[in-house]
């Protein structure tokens, strides 16, 4: 039952495993990892896409005549 309550791309991550867990506790770890691997990846790639909202003033050097 627990299973069948998971979103569809979790449930099949979990049930295509080279060996799926066979008790509920066993089922829990594996959602519980697969959401923190998932979330992980969320948060890294906002991390490499991220762009300033408004352009960042560059320092310069002007030498005196």
């Amino acid at each position: 039952m627990f299973l069948e309550g998971l979103k569809l791309r979790l449930q099949t991550k979990i049930e295509e495993q080279k060996e799926p867990p066979k008790t509920l506790a066993g089922i829990i770890d594996d959602a519980r990892n697969f959401k923190k691997s998932f979330y992980r990846s969320q948060v890294k790639m906002k991390i490499m896409n991220w762009q300033p909202s408004h352009p960042v003033p560059h320092p310069s050097f002007t030498p005196k005549a």
